[in-house]
């Protein structure tokens, strides 16, 4: 997760929202034990990270001279991320009023708040960031789950062929336990969105979906 310093409420408030078990934030301020330049660091925890939260104030804040140019900390690790393939971003600002930021945030925060791929949302609380983060997350989650299903039944149909010799069609059951587990999926994804789940029972529910539907998959087969 990275900010601006004037944010730094912001950010630990959202990291201890998160429950531990299940997502690792990482805040550089945490990790002070580090004999290695900053930036050398920060491009290795980049590297590792499935998810990237941007927290974006009315501050471009310090700059740093890197194969991007000269940009903020904070823009450098964005565009860091945006050229790692797979690794979800969530920007999320409290700018409404454009004028009230720096020139050079404000373009920031257009380019940022503009790709398609980036779940961006604005905020003017930190409950509302934390709702926010919670809801994204779920969303992030609920995707990388989906995702498993449909690669496990795929895989499993995968070599399997009809007398003919063209490849098998999902069975009747496979399908119902696709359709079950997506539309299971949707529900925790809206149950939470609703707050009437929390992330962590969310992320515990979407994981039992999983190992249910792969384990149905598997006993319909024996």
């Amino acid at each position: 997760m990275s900010s601006t310093y004037d944010l730094v409420n912001e950010r630990r408030a959202v990291k201890d929202a998160l429950p531990d078990r299940s997502v690792g934030v990482y805040l550089y301020e945490d990790d002070v034990a580090q004999s290695e330049p900053p930036r050398k660091v920060l491009a290795r925890e980049l590297r590792k990270s499935e998810v990237f939260v941007a927290l974006l104030g009315p501050r471009y804040g310090s700059t740093t001279e890197s194969e991007h140019g000269e940009t903020s900390i904070v823009e450098w690790e964005f565009k860091t991320v945006l050229s790692q393939p797979g690794t979800a971003i969530f920007t999320f600002t409290n700018v409404d009023d454009p004028a009230a930021a720096e020139p050079r945030q404000r373009e920031f925060i257009t380019q940022a708040l503009d790709f398609d791929s980036i779940w961006g949302k604005r905020f003017s609380s930190i409950d509302e960031l934390k709702s926010h983060v919670a809801k994204a997350f779920i969303y992030y989650q609920s995707k990388l789950l989906k995702r498993l299903g449909e690669r496990l039944i795929g895989e499993k149909q995968q070599g399997e062929r009809d007398r003919s010799g063209q490849p098998k069609r999902l069975t009747r059951t496979r399908r119902w336990i696709a359709v079950g587990a997506s539309l299971s999926i949707i529900g925790i994804a809206l149950g939470t969105l609703n707050n009437f789940l929390t992330l962590e029972h969310a992320l515990v529910a979407l994981c039992i979906v999983t190992a249910a539907s792969i384990a149905a998959i598997v006993l319909n087969d024996y």
